[in-house]
């Protein structure tokens, strides 16, 4: 990728996953958009785990699939290591890992897999502080939005979710370097535009209400 192609963001993702690096994406094109009063294009690609990714703004990917997962917390932390380095190898800068929303829907296995759930976001740290990952903490905004008014567990199902988890990635993107891709004036005129994950009021009426009025 060059300073004149469209940015790109890679997405390694379940299938049912797939709508929140959309949404970012959708996000940061606007956003930016808005910066520089002109259209802002965002290309996506999926790519499996075992996939070496393009090259691209950002590699988003989450521990969603580990969570049903029976395999031991340090088998996915060896195969979580060993992705992380592929990236890394293959020439990836930057890659961002969402936390997991300590909240699940069914109440047969709800405790068992909170528990889970605390686990993988304790082990998503570990690799951040070892490797350089970038943690986008959709746990903590989602916890401050509350489960009751985004509808949703950490699974991230509904339009709520989408556009919240969405600007947590958007954010988290515009909060790092990004090297050709965006000039620093534009990033934080843009930065400004999407807005702050902490003023969480207004998240609600933009993505929440807004999702309800749909």
């Amino acid at each position: 990728m060059t300073a004149a192609d469209p940015p790109r963001i890679v997405a390694c993702v379940g299938q049912a996953e797939r709508a929140v690096p959309i949404e970012g994406a959708r996000q940061l094109a606007a956003c930016v958009g808005s910066a520089i009063g002109a259209e802002w294009p965002v290309r996506m690609r999926f790519i499996a785990s075992g996939e070496t990714p393009p090259p691209a703004i950002a590699l988003v990917t989450t521990l969603i699939a580990d969570v049903a997962s029976d395999a031991p917390l340090a088998t996915v932390d060896t195969r979580w290591r060993e992705s992380v380095a592929r990236w890394f190898a293959a020439g990836q800068q930057r890659i961002l890992l969402c936390t997991l929303f300590r909240s699940v829907a069914d109440p047969a296995v709800r405790a068992a897999r909170i528990e889970r759930i605390r686990r993988l976001n304790l082990l998503a740290i570990g690799l951040s502080r070892d490797t350089g990952v970038e943690i986008v903490d959709v746990d903590r905004l989602f916890a401050l939005c509350g489960a009751r008014a985004i509808g949703t567990d950490y699974r991230c199902t509904g339009p709520a979710a989408d556009g919240l988890a969405g600007h947590a990635i958007a954010a988290a993107i515009l909060a790092g370097d990004l090297g050709a891709a965006l000039d620093p004036a534009v990033q934080e005129r843009a930065a400004h535009a999407l807005g702050s994950v902490g003023d969480t009021q207004a998240l609600i009426l933009q993505h929440v209400t807004g999702a309800r009025a749909q």
